[in-house]
């Protein structure tokens, strides 16, 4: 069972999103009536020897089952955000932090003292595909020409979502991860203003069009932490593993009946993790709010 030691795994977390796709997806920023809630919440969290995970820092277990996750997360109706370092999140124009909209949980994890970082090692990102019609041509867009106006386009909410990682010990530290570039057509960050297509297409349809500099603001701060991106044989350390004792802000925790890793003697940390849809993506049409999302990921921690 060598192979399981200090290994954590989160091998389904499913997010599934039900809402109105508007007949007209433009830039979900400017959604109005759009409705993206959680149905079905379904994860467990797997631990091996020496390493165990806790909702609450008093019941350490080896596995979390689907239902303590869905308590976990809550009940969510998505919106569009956006955060420049997955911390805080914050709605379109706004300069206090948002507190819904997206999905959050804590975690927190013990392990024996040789070990120091809790790293993922995969992280994947999918989504059912959804569609919408612009019933209009928007040049600089997918669309193949002028006759193309009613052609459905097709994307998935997975290109556009967001998934952090904030240690909450070193509360300053944090981790965002986004879709691959190429998978499901996935393209990184946020463009330009010219070459933005959920912009473009919001321009072409709306009375008014978005500021220029507005974007360029945005997306400029925005890139000054650059994403990680989903996939699989990944080193990516998302938080450390500290003496026992540290503080660990809004959890009294005990771990004495960990005898295995030392009672008294093993690391811990916790990280919290938040999923979002970023509103300022290339692909944040309103239509993939009516998708499904599944986030898989895996963690590892390592001396």
């Amino acid at each position: 069972m060598k192979s399981l030691t200090n290994k954590l795994v989160m091998s389904v977390l499913a997010l599934v999103l039900t809402g109105v796709a508007l007949s007209v997806g433009v830039l979900a920023w400017f959604t109005i009536n759009n409705r993206a809630t959680i149905e079905a919440f379904t994860g467990t969290v797997q631990t091996g020897e020496g390493f165990y995970v806790s909702l609450d820092g008093n019941t350490w277990k080896n596995t979390l089952t689907t239902t303590e996750m869905q308590t976990a997360a809550g009940a969510v109706t998505f919106v569009p955000l956006t955060s420049q370092d997955g911390i805080a999140l914050y709605d379109l124009g706004s300069s206090t932090a948002a507190t819904a909209g997206f999905i959050e949980f804590d975690l927190l994890f013990a392990g024996s003292a040789n070990l120091n970082n809790i790293i993922i090692d995969s992280l994947t990102l999918s989504g059912t595909q959804t569609s919408w019609i612009p019933g209009i041509y928007v040049p600089g867009t997918r669309q193949t020409g002028a006759p193309d106006a009613n052609t459905p386009i097709l994307d998935y909410v997975s290109n556009a979502a967001r998934v952090s990682f904030q240690d909450m010990i070193t509360t300053t530290t944090s981790t965002i991860f986004e879709q691959s570039v190429g998978t499901d057509t996935n393209s990184l960050g946020f463009g330009t203003y010219a070459t933005n297509e959920a912009i473009l297409f919001y321009n072409a349809i709306m009375d008014t069009d978005l500021v220029e500099n507005d974007f360029d603001t945005a997306a400029a701060a925005l890139a000054l932490k650059p994403t990680e991106q989903a996939g699989n044989g990944l080193t990516v350390v998302v938080a450390a593993l500290n003496p026992n004792g540290t503080v660990i802000s809004g959890y009294t925790y005990d771990t004495s009946s960990l005898t295995a890793i030392g009672g008294s003697s093993e690391k811990v940390g916790a990280i919290t993790v938040r999923v979002w849809v970023e509103g300022w993506d290339q692909e944040a049409f309103n239509a993939i709010l009516s998708g499904v999302l599944t986030v898989n990921f895996n963690f590892t921690a390592k001396a």
